[in-house]
C-alpha cells in the first residue's frame, strides 16, 4: 500500500455469490495471465513490460510488492479482521502461492475459530487437494478473448473439470464462474460465454456475469444492460461491482 503496509484490509465482498459478506482481503502478487483490462495490474504489470494496458501504466515492482512469510501474514490478517472471520485471497493469481496460503489458513485456525475462506482465481491453475479441503468458496473468473490472452493460455479444461468435481463431491465448498462482459463487446462476449458453457458442460446456475469498468457510471449502466440483455433472457446470475459504486476506483475498499 502507499503507506508501506501490505494490502490486507477489512471490507465487504463487492462481487459474485458472497456480495455483502464482511471479509479481510489479502492481495497476492504475480499472475498467470495478462489481461489488458485488469484493475489490479500493479500486482503483475511492472516497468519494462511492453504490454499495452487499457487502463494502467506499468508499476514499479519494488514500490508495489513486498514479501511476507505466512506467520507475518496471519498476524496481519488477524489485526485487520477485528470480529470478522472470513478471508478472501485475491490477486493477481493467488493459486501461484498455494503452499503459503495453506500455512496461513492453518495458522488462522489454530485457536479452533473457524475462518471462512474464499479464493479468487482465473481458472488456469489446479488447486491441490489440501487447499481444496480448507477452502469454502472458489470465485473463478475465466477470461475471454477480450482479455487479450490467447485461448490456450486462458482456458484450461483440466482445471475447470477439477473445480466442478470439487463442487460436486464436497458439500462445504461452492464455486462460481464469473465473467467480465463489456457493453461495447457484448455480442461477441455473450457468444463466447455460451460456447464456453456448452463446451465445458458448465451448469448455468454456476455462471455469473459482471460488467467491465472501473468507474461507477460504467458499472451502473453495464449492470442494467447485462440484466436486460443476458441474465433475464438466459438465466445467468448477475453481479455488479458494489465496492466501485460506493467508493469509486480506489484501493483497499
Amino acid at each position: 500500500m502507499p503507506d508501506g503496509k501490505p494490502e490486507v484490509y477489512p471490507a465487504f465482498q463487492g462481487e459474485g455469490r458472497t456480495t455483502n459478506e464482511l471479509c479481510v482481503f489479502v492481495r497476492t502478487s504475480g499472475c498467470s495471465l495478462r489481461c489488458t483490462f485488469c484493475d489490479t495490474s500493479y500486482t503483475w504489470f511492472f516497468e519494462g513490460d511492453k504490454l499495452t494496458h487499457k487502463y494502467s501504466l506499468p508499476a514499479n515492482r519494488e514500490k508495489y510488492s513486498m514479501r511476507l512469510n505466512p506467520d507475518d501474514m496471519a498476524i496481519a490478517i488477524r489485526k485487520a479482521a477485528g470480529p470478522i472471520r472470513r478471508v478472501v485471497f485475491t490477486g493477481g493469481e493467488p493459486l501461484l502461492q498455494q503452499g503459503e496460503i495453506i500455512e496461513i489458513i492453518k495458522l488462522l485456525r489454530l485457536d479452533k475459530e473457524y475462518w471462512m475462506v474464499e479464493i479468487e482465481t482465473n481458472g488456469t491453475i489446479k488447486m491441490n487437494d489440501e487447499l481444496a479441503e480448507l477452502v469454502n468458496y472458489i470465485n473463478c473468473s475465466p477470461k475471454m478473448e477480450n482479455s487479450g490472452n490467447p485461448k490456450d493460455r486462458r482456458e484450461k479444461v483440466d482445471v475447470l473439470e477439477q473445480f466442478l468435481e470439487i463442487d460436486a463431491y464436497n458439500d462445504n465448498i461452492y464455486i462460481t464462474f464469473k465473467f467480465v462482459v463489456g457493453i461495447d463487446t457484448f455480442k461477441e462476449d455473450l457468444k463466447e460465454i455460451r460456447a464456453w458453457e456448452k463446451r465445458n458442460r458448465i451448469p448455468r446456475d454456476l455462471i455469473c456475469l459482471m460488467p467491465e469498468g472501473i468507474e461507477p457510471k460504467q458499472i451502473i449502466e453495464g449492470t442494467k444492460y447485462l440484466f436486460e440483455n443476458a441474465c433475464k433472457k438466459y438465466g445467468y446470475r448477475l453481479s455488479t461491482r458494489l465496492q466501485v459504486l460506493i467508493y469509486g476506483n480506489k484501493r483497499a475498499v
